[in-house]
């Protein structure tokens, strides 16, 4: 063999270790890289594909991933149901989907809200047995004051939990006069009924800001409050924005609106379809280009 033969020998086999220690050193790192590898935050999901740190969680009812803080789950109204059944004997089956009528306060100041939810009941209920779901209602959430009423007929209790208001109300199955428009219960047979759905209390301050711009609204054009639907789109301590509707909203029959709280009351600067001045606004009364921005001032 010679000379030349033994050069291109030794050049291939240096090519060739020096070609599996890059493969080999590349691997290993490879290989470190993924055992060292930490999860992104708030990249872990649950068996459902529901990113958990970003406060997901799966809704068997309606077969998605959703936040309990943002949106109700009818899971929880089930679950809540399940336990009453465990606690005191009574089955509350479900009756379909349901609107009630929620109070909230603030200060000497009430408004009404409509939640949506679902609905269980029952017939037959004893009134002990009753009790005894008002006792568990009343170890495990919170009760409510401003939804709270007795009467001959029945009554009504107000719970919030979770993210999840409920009303639990009772009726007597059977009544009899008793007098010139006396009526009372006859025997020891109840309907009991209980409502759940989606509430965050964090919105109360809303609802209640929402409530005083619409007597003021209502009171300017003479309309009636029940008749004055309010959409608050944007607020800070003092400074509101968003639209009003009348009625069901027929032409002209809404718009726009501007408010600032002064001296502890909240007064509509500006309301309907026009031109807003918005040197007006910002210089007169503070608002800033967060609330007034994009819809009422370039």
């Amino acid at each position: 063999m010679n000379n030349k033969n033994i050069l291109i020998i030794c050049l291939l086999a240096i090519l060739l270790i020096g070609g599996t220690l890059v493969y080999t050193t590349t691997t290993n790192k490879n290989i470190r890289n993924e055992e060292n590898k930490e999860p992104l935050i708030g990249g872990q999901t649950d068996e459902h594909g529901c990113l958990v740190a970003a406060g997901y969680s799966w809704c068997q009812a309606k077969n998605k991933c959703l936040r309990i803080f943002e949106e109700f789950c009818p899971d929880a109204a089930a679950s809540l149901v399940d336990s009453i059944k465990t606690e005191t004997g009574v089955t509350l089956s479900p009756a379909g989907n349901t609107e009630f009528n929620w109070i909230v306060a603030e200060a000497d100041v009430t408004t009404d809200n409509t939640i949506s939810g679902v609905l269980y009941s029952s017939e037959g209920v004893h009134m002990a047995d009753y009790n005894k779901i008002e006792k568990y209602m009343n170890d495990n959430f919170e009760a409510d004051n401003y939804n709270l009423a007795d009467g001959v007929v029945g009554g009504l209790r107000g719970y919030y939990g979770n993210y999840m208001a409920c009303l639990l109300n009772f009726r007597h199955s059977q009544m009899k006069e008793v007098g010139e428009g006396i009526m009372e219960p006859v025997g020891d047979n109840l309907k009991v009924t209980l409502e759940c759905g989606y509430f965050n209390k964090n919105k109360i301050h809303t609802l209640i800001v929402g409530q005083l711009i619409g007597e003021a609204l209502a009171k300017k054009y003479q309309k009636a409050i029940g008749e004055t639907s309010i959409t608050i789109t944007k607020q800070d301590d003092t400074h509101a924005a968003g639209n009003v509707v009348f009625g069901q909203g027929g032409p002209g029959e809404g718009g726009g609106f501007l408010a600032v709280k002064i001296n502890n009351l909240w007064k509509v600067v500006f309301d309907g379809n026009g031109s807003v001045d918005c040197n007006k606004m910002r210089q007169e009364y503070g608002f800033s280009d967060e609330i007034l921005k994009p819809e009422f001032c370039d």
